[in-house]
């Protein structure tokens, strides 16, 4: 302890000497500030001495003082002096300290947008300090608004051990609420319901049957204070169905199930035909019904099982018939009501049909586009297969054409809606012009709010860009009502789609629990030919999915940087948490050391064992027979039939899209014909309609960016394409010349772009996922977006790094990965990898695909899938033992 309390009070001296030496109200100085504040913060923690506390409090204030208001670093300075002040009432019972402390942290929560990734930690500290105002002083104004914030953030919160630190401080504010208040008082009773509630969601996060049987005492009493003739008893009801159907989940008790229908349907029959929550608790109770028909009939009870469906099928028949039913709940009550007759035999398939025609025309109301774009990931997360399991319906009555624009409208949802925003308007600019211009000012102001990465809002509140939504959508509607532009911004019909189709054959697969087809596309055809696919199912599909990810490196680059210590940039300000003499990697600023990104390559580079090169060929080998060998098949497709090879864009769905169709086949034999690159060149694609033709054309100019770190293999990748180029036009970026703001304004003048460096996604927020560039920099994919490209059309993008084509496999039709924002992009091919590549082969490919591509003094990018395949071919045969996890990776995506 000694060396310890030496080492802390020597740090304090030589920062106070420090921050003497520099001039007061210095910005220069905030660095030194806040380095002698932390230490007497550390100092009065280890001594607990006043005088400590009070310069810890003297140096955060003085942070603070000389920071300006708009810096993106004042909310956690402020944080850093709430934290202190609170410690001052704490410890020495100073009330104004509290009151000082409550007014930091409500400025910090204030400076802090709601999608912000600090915004729980700042609302948590405002109402821990007004618990602590509470408790100190018994004021129920301070214990409700905090009870408010903790909700809040208990709803914003991903982390599940944040999560179970902020519902035990929820249901604590709950207990202490309803402790404290008189019987009869009409609180009482709310505190008693939000005591369930905050039990209920503990139980769903984390499984505690002990929090499972208290909330459901919670609602069995909150329903016997209730009066029978109280407008909110049906709420009541249907809390207490909840609590008993979250009983039957978890122990499996058949009373619990019964108990639950029984809740459920009273709050149905007490709920007026037109309230909002009826289709709600509908929905409720036909969910319970369902699962206690399964029930019966496993006991063999077919008799009641069938009495019980009927009341099921009733049920969602009502919540699609009631007056006001949110989208969301309609979608889901139409979808187990399709599926469900569609159980009942053929004759009933039509009438399945037509239920999912009405749950598909309103899929677009569930996914918005006033909501921001989180709220309309998590309505796809719950409704994402609803595309999958409509083009089953469609398939069954042999309507292939529906079946595949189901399936396009389905996918791809928010990409489609940040297209629609930058619809070119040249042809309703000619015919209309005021309503071009009205729609171009709205999509600007939508558009813009979507990309402002939490910086403080365009619109402001939320209800004005709700208003703003609803103006969208009305001047679209006054569009399509004129004549020449009944279809503007609808989804592509399937004629329309047929135009894409000129360079070969586009299969779509669908994998769903309701089985798996191939539906295609092929050039000069004007229908859609449909393949079944009877020996894979979804959930071997889901098993080779599993195989795959458990043998492929670390998932993410950044989750390995996350627990990693690195340099720190000695011109960052940033205020590092400092761990074993190093600093640990700072999100917030950015900094990662060269050395670790070294360390770490582009990938991992760890050898291969033999069992994960057997575990490949059997994915390969699985994935080749039983879902790519029919589809040739069907094709006529032989190998090596022509000269070149016919090319196939593969547009997948589901957990198919995480597996590497491109590279299947039987590699165990060596002849010729048992692969698939035998028989064609392969590309990938999101959906079909990015394929269309955007009216731009091709342009006869061309003009190449390529952008790189100053590490080995990337010197030499860049090396490679600048000899390689001879007099086209390619412009290298490297190392400080690689800026930010350099590289923006390139990428602006150019139609290639080449990308050597790291890539990080961003699934939440597509618009956020970047290439890091010098001094971890990022060019977030909606700067390229925003760069408005100067030339006709934009071609080849290729992104030499980590996993650029790696999507979430809770957003899988969403294709949330820098591959596919290139193309939204604008970009009709691109070149990308499936996960962490290895830097010693890079260079290798790269010079392979440009040696082919730059033979022509027009550069192609349509020749992009054919180069990229040759290089692959050159790599294999020039490294007869390389790894499948080396050469497997490389896609192509596009035309």
């Amino acid at each position: 302890m000694a060396v310890l309390v030496g080492d802390i009070r020597k740090a304090s001296a030589y920062g106070q000497m420090a921050v003497d030496l520099t001039p007061g109200n210095n910005t220069g100085s905030i660095g030194w500030l806040k380095f002698i504040g932390a230490i007497y913060e550390e100092c009065f923690e280890q001594f607990k001495e006043k005088e400590d506390l009070e310069k810890a409090i003297r140096y955060r204030q003085e942070v603070v003082n000389i920071t300006p208001v708009n810096h993106p670093d004042r909310p956690d300075m402020l944080n850093s002096l709430g934290q202190v002040l609170l410690m001052s009432f704490e410890y020495f019972d100073k009330q104004q300290d509290l009151e000082r402390a409550i007014i930091c942290h409500q400025e910090a929560v204030d400076m802090v947008p709601d999608d912000h990734p600090t915004k729980a930690l700042r609302v948590n500290a405002l109402a821990s300090s007004l618990v602590s105002r509470y408790t100190g002083f018994g004021s129920m104004a301070d214990l409700d608004l905090a009870i408010q914030y903790y909700l809040n953030i208990v709803t914003i919160t991903r982390d599940q051990s944040d999560k179970a630190n902020y519902l035990h401080k929820l249901a604590n504010a709950f207990q202490e609420a309803y402790d404290i208040t008189p019987d009869g008082h009409p609180n009482k009773i709310i505190w008693l319901a939000g005591l369930g509630t905050a039990y209920q969601m503990r139980h769903i996060g984390f499984g505690d049957i002990k929090d499972l049987n208290e909330a459901l005492k919670c609602s069995q009493q909150v329903l016997s204070m209730t009066p029978k003739d109280s407008s909110i008893r049906a709420y009541r009801l249907d809390a207490l169905g909840a609590a008993f159907w979250a009983c039957f989940v978890q122990q499996g008790e058949i009373a619990y199930l019964e108990q639950a229908i029984e809740y459920f349907q009273e709050a149905v029959d007490t709920t007026p035909q037109d309230h909002l929550r009826k289709s709600l608790w509908l929905s409720h109770m036909a969910t319970a019904l369902i699962k206690y028909t399964e029930i019966l009939r496993n006991n063999g009870d077919y008799y009641n099982a069938g009495a019980v469906l009927t009341r099921a099928l009733s049920a969602l028949g009502s919540c699609m018939e009631a007056p006001v039913a949110p989208p969301k709940i309609y979608i889901e009550a139409a979808w187990q009501l399709g599926h469900l007759v569609s159980l009942m035999g053929q004759e009933y398939w039509q009438l399945s049909f037509e239920i999912f025609t009405k749950a598909m025309h309103k899929l677009p109301e569930a996914v918005w586009i006033g909501l921001g774009i989180q709220d309309q990931y998590f309505n796809i997360q719950k409704l994402g297969s609803l595309g999958h399991s409509a083009a089953n319906a469609a398939l069954r009555i042999d309507h292939h054409d529906t079946a595949l624009e189901w399936l396009e409208q389905g996918r791809s949802l928010v990409w489609n809606h940040m297209l629609q925003l930058q619809t070119p308007l040249d042809a309703l600019n000619k015919a209309h012009p005021a309503l071009a211009t009205r729609l171009a000012e709205i999509a600007g102001i939508l558009y813009a709010s979507k990309t402002d990465h939490g910086h403080s809002s365009v619109l402001g509140e939320s209800n004005h860009y709700h208003n703003t939504a609803l103006e969208w959508e009305r001047v679209v509607k006054e569009i399509r009502e004129t004549p020449g532009f009944e279809s503007f911004l609808l989804p592509k019909n399937i004629k329309e789609l047929y135009a894409v189709s000129y360079s070969g054959p586009i299969v779509t697969i669908s994998i769903s629990s309701s089985g798996c087809d191939a539906l295609i596309l092929v050039p000069a055809k004007q229908h859609v030919h449909h393949v079944a696919l009877p020996d894979i199912s979804y959930h071997e599909i889901m098993e080779l999915q599993h195989r795959l990810h458990a043998i492929l490196p670390s998932p993410a680059w950044k989750a390995q940087l996350k627990d990693t210590f690195c340099g720190h940039d000695p011109s960052c300000t940033c205020s590092c948490h400092k761990k074993g003499g190093h600093h640990v990697v700072n999100y917030k600023c950015g900094i990662v050391s060269s050395d670790l990104l070294r360390h770490f390559g582009r990938g991992n580079k760890k050898q291969t064992p033999l069992d994960i090169e057997k575990e490949m060929e059997l994915i390969l080998s699985t994935l080749w027979y039983q879902v790519v060998q029919p589809i040739l098949k069907d094709l006529s497709i032989q190998p090596g039939s022509s000269e070149p090879l016919p090319h196939i864009i593969w547009c997948l769905t589901g957990p198919l899209m995480f597996l590497p169709i491109h590279a299947t086949g039987d590699y165990t034999r060596s002849e010729p014909g048992h692969k698939l690159s035998d028989y064609c060149v392969s590309s990938y694609t999101p959906n079909i309609g990015v394929l269309l033709p955007d009216g731009g054309g091709n342009s006869d100019e061309f003009h190449m960016l390529a952008v790189g770190m100053s590490n080995a293999p990337v010197k030499e990748e860049l090396e490679n394409i600048k000899g390689l180029a001879g007099t086209l036009d390619v412009k290298i970026l490297q190392d400080k010349d690689a800026s930010l703001s350099e590289v923006i304004s390139i990428v602006s003048k150019s139609n290639w772009v080449h990308f050597a460096c790291h890539g990080l996604q961003d699934p939440q927020d597509p618009l956020s996922s970047a290439l890091v560039l010098t001094g971890a920099k990022h060019l977030r994919l909606s700067d390229i977006i925003d760069s408005k490209f100067s030339g006709t059309s934009r071609g080849l993008a290729f992104l030499s790094a980590c996993q650029t084509a790696t999507g979430s496999t809770e957003l899988a039709d969403e294709s949330v990965h820098l591959a596919a924002g290139m193309m939204f992009a604008g970009y009709k091919s691109v070149i990308a990898t499936m996960w962490n590549i290895q830097d010693q082969y890079a260079p290798e490919v790269t010079a392979q695909v440009y040696k082919e591509l730059f033979k022509s003094k027009k550069p192609d990018h349509k020749q992009s899938a054919y180069a990229l395949h040759k290089a692959v071919e050159y790599l294999r045969k020039n490294h007869p033992t390389i790894s499948y996890l080396s050469w497997v990776p490389y896609i192509h995506m596009g035309h």
